[in-house]
């Protein structure tokens, strides 16, 4: 009976008590290192790259328009979608975005496949550019398409990659450039540029009148671009 108190008053317990616990006297508890890693994972919300399965595999960026965005300005659109992988000759229909990098500081995010990526401010820009009217675009970009960090692994695959630079370029249905941001000035440069490319044609080929007149509209309208350009230096 006395041992029946002692145990119920806050002596050591029999051994086969404190196993049937869990525990053993003395013993420090510990949490469980993959309970935490688990939790861990769970919350980190940074893409990761996968390793590409061959060296001749690239990746497209599936990026999409979100219904509820449809009638948003193309400027605050928000940026989702997925990476496919794919074999640089399968064929796949894709467009090939060059674009001036700039401030190489990510600073706007996309998400994908529900993780999130930084990207930089141009980057962004082209690609809320390229979904104007689009629900959907498949586009390579280096800056998403390949690994950019600093790994070992990831430098590897940097160098196999920019080896299937004119495969991949080649490959695409069309090559996107964008120069950033436009402004007024940008504007108009190109609204020349447009109107110069058709006096040139009608110029060559003899469309819309005769073939002296639309040269002569062409040296026009060359020399009052290049007067513009030579007062904004």
């Amino acid at each position: 009976m006395k041992r029946v108190r002692r145990w119920l008053g806050g002596g050591k317990r029999p051994a086969a008590a404190a196993a049937a616990t869990g525990t053993a006297e003395g013993t420090r508890v510990e949490p469980s290192t993959q309970s935490s890693a688990a939790a861990n994972a769970d919350q980190d919300t940074s893409f990761r790259y996968k390793p590409l399965p061959t060296n001749s595999t690239i990746r497209i960026l599936h990026v999409q328009r979100q219904a509820r965005e449809w009638n948003a300005p193309w400027a605050s659109l928000s940026l989702r979608g997925s990476l496919i992988e794919t074999a640089v000759d399968s064929g796949l229909q894709y467009f090939a975005l060059s674009y001036t990098w700039g401030d190489p500081t990510p600073c706007e995010n996309i998400e994908i496949d529900g993780k999130t990526l930084g990207i930089t401010a141009s980057c962004a820009c082209a690609l809320r550019r390229l979904l104007r009217g689009k629900t959907e675009r498949y586009i390579w970009v280096d800056s998403i398409c390949i690994n950019q960090a600093d790994t070992p692994e990831a430098l590897e695959e940097r160098g196999s990659q920019v080896a299937m630079m004119d495969q991949i370029y080649r490959g695409a249905e069309k090559v996107l450039v964008h120069l950033g941001q436009g402004d007024a000035a940008s504007d108009v440069a190109c609204k020349t540029l447009k109107s110069l490319t058709e006096c040139y044609m009608a110029a060559k080929h003899g469309i819309g009148g005769p073939m002296e007149e639309s040269r002569r509209k062409y040296e026009e309208l060359a020399d009052d671009a290049l007067g513009e350009i030579h007062l904004s230096w």
